[in-house]
C-alpha cells in the first residue's frame, strides 16, 4: 500500500470527523435550541410556562456553549435569569401560581403569611444574598423551581468540554483540507476521489449504527454517550427537575436528528463537493494557461505589458477556448458528484432515483433518471463545444489561407 493510499485513508477518517463536527456545530446554534425547545418544552408539569422554559433553555445554552471570561460571573448571570423567571412565574395571578409552594414563595420574598413568613430549610432570608444564593435556596426547596448545584456543575462540565475541544475540532477541518490539497497537487486524483467518497460513507455507516441503537434503546445510547465524557452519577436528574423540563428526552432526539441532518444532508455534502471539484478544476485551468504560446507572451512582455496585462490580455484571452472546455468537463463531473451526494441525504435526482426507484424496486424510475442525466450532460457538452468553437481563432486562419 503506497503512501498516497495511506494518506487518502487518513483523509477519509479526518473528513468523516469534520462532517460530524459540522453537525455538532449546528446543534450548538441558538436557533436550534430555540426551535427544539419551542417544540418539546411544553411546561405541562412544570411550575414555569412554555414561553419561560424556552427562554430559560436559551439562557442555559449560552451558559453551556459560549466561552466565558469569568465562570463566576456567568453562573451569577444564569442564576439571575432563573430567579427573575421564578419571580414572574410565582407572582399572584400568574398562570402557574398554584404550583408554587409557600416555602418557594418565601425564598423569593413573594409571599406573606399570618404571624410571619415560613423560613426556608437553609435559613436564607427572602431576597437576601446574590442571585446564585437565591437560586440555590430555591433549588433546595425543589429542583422543579431552579437549577441545583449538581445541575450547574454538570453544565460547567459541558462548557469546559465544548470550549476545550472547539479549537481542536477546527484543526481537524483544516487537516482535512490540507490532505485534500496535498493529494490534488500531487495529482493523485484517484486517492482524492477515494477520500471524498469514503469520508461521508464512513460517517454514514457510523450514524446508521448509532441511529439503530437510538431507535432500539435511546436511553442506553444517551447513557453511553455521557459516560464517555462525564463521571458516572453527575448527569442524572429527576424527571420533573427544571433542567429536564427545559431539555426533555424529545429535545435530545430532535438534537440527534439535527446532527445527522447537518452531517449527511445538503450542508454535509457541500464540503466534499468543494474538495472534489476545486483541486481538479484548478489543475485543469493551470494546464490550459500553460498551453498559451510562449511567443505571444514574450511579444507582449517586450511591448511593455505588466503582470496584469499578461494575465488578462494574453493568458486569459488566448486560453478562453481551453478554459471553456475544462469548465465544461468540471461541470459534468460536478453533476456526477451531486448525483452521488443524494446517497447521503443531499437530495436531488440521485436521492430521487434511490428513494423512489431502487428502494422500491422501480427500475423504470432509475432508468428515467439516468436518461435525464445523460440529456443534461449532452446539453452541457454541446454548449461547451459550441462556445469553444466560437471563441477559437482557428477558423479565421483557415479563411486567410483560402
Amino acid at each position: 500500500m503506497g503512501s498516497d493510499s495511506i494518506l487518502a485513508g487518513i483523509g477519509a477518517t479526518v473528513l468523516a470527523v469534520t462532517l460530524l463536527v459540522c453537525g455538532f456545530a449546528a446543534c450548538c446554534l441558538p436557533v436550534t435550541t430555540a426551535s427544539l425547545a419551542g417544540a418539546v418544552s411544553t411546561g405541562a408539569d412544570s411550575p414555569y410556562t412554555h414561553e419561560q422554559l424556552v427562554e430559560l433553555a436559551q439562557e442555559t445554552r449560552a451558559f453551556t456553549v459560549d466561552a466565558h471570561s469569568s465562570m463566576e460571573e456567568a453562573r451569577e448571570s444564569l442564576a439571575a435569569d432563573v430567579v427573575a423567571a421564578a419571580r414572574e412565574a410565582s407572582a399572584e395571578g400568574a398562570p402557574k401560581y398554584s404550583q408554587w409552594t409557600q416555602q418557594a414563595k418565601q425564598v423569593l420574598g413573594d409571599a406573606e403569611g399570618e404571624g410571619g413568613a415560613v423560613a426556608a430549610d437553609d435559613g436564607a432570608a427572602a431576597g437576601d444574598g446574590s442571585a446564585l444564593e437565591t437560586m440555590d435556596a430555591l433549588a433546595k426547596v425543589s429542583d422543579r423551581y431552579a437549577l441545583d448545584a449538581d445541575a450547574v456543575s454538570h453544565l460547567e462540565d459541558c462548557n469546559g468540554l465544548i470550549t476545550g475541544l472547539s479549537s481542536y475540532l477546527g484543526m481537524i477541518g483544516v487537516a482535512a483540507l490540507i490532505i485534500a490539497l496535498v493529494l490534488g497537487f500531487r495529482k493523485q486524483f484517484a486517492a482524492l476521489a477515494f477520500m471524498l467518497r469514503m469520508g461521508p460513507a464512513l460517517l454514514l455507516a457510523v450514524l446508521v449504527v448509532l441511529g439503530l441503537w437510538g431507535v432500539i434503546d435511546f436511553n442506553g445510547l444517551f447513557a453511553a454517550f455521557h459516560s464517555l465524557f462525564f463521571v458516572e452519577g453527575t448527569w442524572t436528574f429527576n424527571y420533573d427537575s427544571l433542567l429536564i423540563s427545559m431539555y426533555p428526552i424529545d429535545f435530545w432526539m430532535g438534537m440527534g436528528a439535527v446532527w445527522v441532518g447537518s452531517a449527511i444532508g445538503v450542508k454535509g455534502a457541500i464540503l466534499p463537493l468543494v474538495f472534489g471539484t476545486v483541486p481538479f478544476y484548478t489543475r485543469q485551468v493551470e494546464v490550459a494557461l500553460a498551453g498559451v504560446n510562449e511567443g505571444k507572451v514574450e511579444a507582449a512582455r517586450s511591448m511593455g505589458s505588466g503582470t496584469l496585462g499578461l494575465i488578462f490580455r494574453v493568458y486569459l484571452h488566448e486560453a478562453v477556448p481551453e478554459l471553456i472546455r475544462v469548465t465544461t468537463v468540471t461541470a459534468i463531473s460536478l453533476i456526477g458528484l451531486t448525483t452521488m451526494a443524494g446517497a447521503v441525504g443531499a437530495g436531488g435526482i440521485g436521492s430521487f432515483a434511490i428513494n423512489y426507484g431502487q428502494n422500491q424496486n422501480h427500475q423504470d424510475i432509475v432508468n428515467v433518471c439516468v436518461v435525464v442525466l445523460l440529456i443534461v450532460v449532452f446539453i452541457l457538452q454541446s454548449l461547451g463545444n459550441a462556445l469553444a468553437r466560437r471563441t477559437t481563432n482557428r477558423g479565421l486562419f483557415r479563411k486567410v489561407h483560402k
